[in-house]
C-alpha cells in the first residue's frame, strides 16, 4: 500500500471514531418530554387534540378514566391507532387511598381492572402505569397496585403537574400555561434535567396552549415520546 493510500484509509478511522463519540454525545443529551393526558377520553377535545399531535409527529399517552371509556370505545382505537399509548386512571376519578380505606385491595383491584379489560379489548394491550386521582397516594396503595403489576406515577417522581385544570378552573387565558410550562421546563433545564414526564388534561385550553408550546420546545431540541419510552 502505498503511502496515499495508508493516508486515505488511516483517515477514515478517526473519522469514523469521531462521529461514533458524536453519536453518543447526541444520545447522552437527548432531551425528551413525555405528555401525558389525564381524564380522558374526551370526544370533542380529541378531535382538536389528535391532530394537532399528528401535524407535529407527537407521541403520547393517555390516563382513562373506566366509566368515562366506557361508553367512548370507538376513541381508545383511534387513539392507539394514532401511535399514542393508553394507560390507566381507575374505573371512577375517586381518592384510591379511600377507596382502600373502604373496600380493601380487592375494591382497588375491581377498579384497575375494570378499565384494564377496556384498554386490553380496545387497543390488543395491558397497560402498564396507574396514575391516581389526584395524586392520592400512600404506602400502602402503592403495594397493593405494585402487586397488580403496575407502576404508580407520583408527583415528582417523575410528574410535573402543569396546573392546567386550574387555569380551566379560574377561566385564565391559555397564554398563562404557555408561560408557566415553558418555565417549568427552563427550571429543571437549569438543574441539568432534561427528560420530563408532563402531565395534563384533556381539555380546550390545553389543547390551544399546546399548539404553542410543541413548537417552541421542539426547536429547543425536545423530543416528544410516549412514558413506555422512557419508562
Amino acid at each position: 500500500m502505498n503511502r496515499r493510500s495508508f493516508l486515505r484509509v488511516g483517515s477514515f478511522f478517526p473519522a469514523a471514531l469521531l462521529c461514533l463519540m458524536h453519536n453518543r454525545v447526541d444520545s447522552a443529551l437527548q432531551k425528551t418530554i413525555s405528555l401525558n393526558f389525564d381524564d380522558g377520553p374526551e370526544p370533542a377535545v380529541l378531535a382538536r387534540l389528535l391532530p394537532l399531535l399528528a401535524y407535529f409527529n407527537v407521541s403520547a399517552t393517555f390516563f382513562i378514566i373506566g366509566e368515562v371509556a366506557v361508553n367512548q370505545r370507538s376513541l381508545l382505537g383511534q387513539v392507539h391507532a394514532s401511535g399514542h399509548e393508553i394507560e390507566n386512571h381507575g374505573y371512577q376519578h375517586v381518592k384510591f387511598t379511600k377507596l382502600l380505606e373502604r373496600e380493601g385491595p380487592e375494591g382497588v383491584r375491581k377498579s384497575l381492572a375494570r378499565t384494564a379489560d377496556i384498554i386490553l379489548k380496545e387497543t390488543g394491550r395491558k397497560p402498564r402505569f396507574f396514575r391516581p386521582p389526584f395524586w392520592d397516594y400512600n404506602s400502602e396503595l402503592g403495594n397493593v397496585v405494585s402487586s397488580l403489576g403496575y407502576r404508580v406515577m407520583k408527583i415528582g417522581d417523575p410528574d410535573i403537574n402543569s396546573l392546567d385544570y386550574d387555569d380551566v378552573a379560574h377561566k385564565r387565558h391559555h397564554s398563562v400555561l404557555v408561560d408557566r410550562f415553558l418555565h417549568q421546563v427552563q427550571d429543571r433545564a437549569k438543574n441539568g434535567v432534561f427528560n420530563l414526564v408532563f402531565v395534563v388534561h384533556e381539555r380546550m385550553l390545553t389543547v390551544d396552549a399546546l399548539s404553542e408550546i410543541i413548537p417552541k420546545l421542539k426547536n429547543d431540541g425536545y423530543m416528544f415520546t410516549r412514558l413506555d419510552a422512557v419508562l
